[in-house]
């Protein structure tokens, strides 16, 4: 058991337990924030620092090896428990990231779009999927013009 001097008190916190304490208490401690603002402060910048942490010992993106807008993507997404898993104890939490890979967002959204509707079929459709090839933008301006042109007729045919 810690002795109760060896134990630093919770930052910003006025209830006058510490950290030990509070995170022993059976039943839920007010963390004695006056400004609940502050209080939302403090969790989001300790979440911030673990998500920061497990980041810089996994990263960077596995497909295209960038350093910028990781995220955690989930490698059989029907085994997904939760994302929001910053905030679980240690043991849940590596047991929920060991489901994960690191990717960047780019390359992320390429495969969540992958999973959902299988790969982009190139002139039907893939500009709306978010592929920016050649064959799918002219395809895309081509269906634009077409819908302008209905409108136009149609906007035309009600005067």
């Amino acid at each position: 058991m810690v002795a109760d001097s060896e134990v630093d008190e919770v930052p910003g916190c006025d209830s006058g337990l510490s950290g030990f304490e509070s995170r022993q208490s059976p039943k839920k401690i007010d963390m004695g924030y006056k400004d609940p603002e502050k209080q939302r402060a403090y969790a989001r910048e300790w979440i911030r620092k673990r998500r920061q942490k497990w980041f810089s010992q996994n990263g960077p993106c596995i497909k295209c090896g960038s350093w910028e807008n990781l995220e955690l993507d989930h490698i059989e997404p029907e085994k997904k428990i939760s994302h929001n898993v910053w905030s679980w104890s240690q043991q849940r939490r590596d047991k929920e990231l060991s489901k994960c890979q690191v990717l960047c967002q780019e390359c992320h959204k390429a495969k969540t779009a992958e999973d959902k509707i299988g790969p982009i079929k190139h002139g039907n459709g893939g500009y709306r999927l978010g592929c920016r090839c050649e064959t799918c933008t002219e395809e895309h301006t081509m269906k634009k013009r077409s819908w302008r042109a209905r409108r136009r007729l149609n906007n035309l045919s009600y005067t």
